[in-house]
């Protein structure tokens, strides 16, 4: 056996996604991977054979992976085609059966360790973000008051928004313990922030534009804008939970949001009623905000004869 050849290697079964599940060390100049007990690496995959995989060194020094007795055989990553032989380079992923291995050497080089201060960097910009939210959160409501105002709404307008707000981030900050084995629930409080402090002005803006320019479509429908925020805030948790599956994690939150959306107008348009009007004249803004030009008073009143005829029309016509 030489010296090469007897170096350790390590031989790792990871997810679909990459995440390492286990890692197995084994030494010698060369390997059986399958489910027999006689192997160096066993499988508890009913899909792999007693003796599926064999991992050696060819004359370059290259570790190389052949089916050793296999009708499944073997598949390099995700793909779907059979290949005898794979080249090992220690980011090649292979799949044997239904489970995904990864093989490197002693000289298989990681990246260094990541600093350990993200928590410290974390929570100065979630105290900001906090008292700039509840601060907003105080001004609209100061803005909102139409009789004489009492500390009490003020403490429980904050309160009302404090606690659900933690407790949505301490959800969130519990499956990323469960799922990944670091909570950052810092990080978690910060995403939440910023998802508010984005809904708190988009809302407002919204508003703004469709009373200044009379759109009541914008604010009928400015409920598609919701849902989207929404989606774009679980997808930023989930990356905390399982950044490895970024684009499985927006796929499902592409179509939640969608399916949302979906319903939101089934529902809408089921009510068959005036409920951009509504949501238009929700809020009392000053009059030097209406951008608009006004309707002349001879159009308002052909309007409201048009009208007038139409429904005097339905009023004697049989019914369907």
């Amino acid at each position: 056996m030489d010296e090469v050849g007897s170096a350790p290697l390590w031989v790792e079964i990871v997810s679909r996604q990459g995440d390492v599940l286990a890692r197995h060390r084994c030494s010698g100049p060369e390997l059986r991977i399958g489910r027999g007990y006689a192997n160096d690496v066993v499988l508890d995959d009913p899909y792999v054979a007693p003796e599926h995989l064999y991992i050696r060194r060819d004359a370059a020094g290259t570790w190389i992976a052949e089916v050793f007795g296999s009708a499944n055989g073997l598949f390099a990553g995700h793909g779907k085609t059979k290949m005898p032989r794979i080249v090992l380079d220690g980011d090649q992923l292979i799949r044997i059966g239904r489970t995904y291995l990864r093989v490197r050497d002693p000289a298989y080089s990681v990246p260094r360790e990541r600093l350990d201060d993200a928590q410290a960097r974390v929570w100065p910009v979630v105290i900001a973000l906090g008292c700039g939210a509840l601060a907003f959160e105080l001004l609209l409501l100061w803005l909102g008051e139409t009789r004489e105002p009492h500390l009490y709404r003020y403490v429980e307008s904050l309160a009302g928004l404090a606690f659900p707000l933690a407790g949505w981030a301490g959800i969130w900050a519990v499956l990323a313990r469960v799922f990944s084995g670091e909570a950052r629930f810092g990080r978690q409080l910060l995403i939440a922030l910023w998802g508010l402090l984005f809904w708190l002005i988009g809302y407002e803006l919204i508003k703004l534009i469709a009373f200044s320019f009379t759109w009541r479509c914008l604010a009928a429908y400015q409920y598609v804008g919701g849902w989207c925020l929404a989606a774009a805030v679980c997808f930023a948790h989930l990356n905390e939970v399982a950044p490895s599956r970024a684009k499985l994690n927006a796929a499902v939150m592409a179509a939640l949001a969608a399916g949302a959306i979906a319903m939101h107008v089934l529902v809408q348009i089921e009510q068959r009623s005036a409920t951009d009007q509504r949501i238009f004249a929700a809020s009392l803004m000053p009059p030097a905000l209406q951008l608009a030009p006004p309707v002349r008073e001879d159009a308002f009143f052909a309007e409201v004869e048009r009208l007038k005829s139409t429904v005097d029309h339905a009023r004697i016509a049989d019914p369907p």
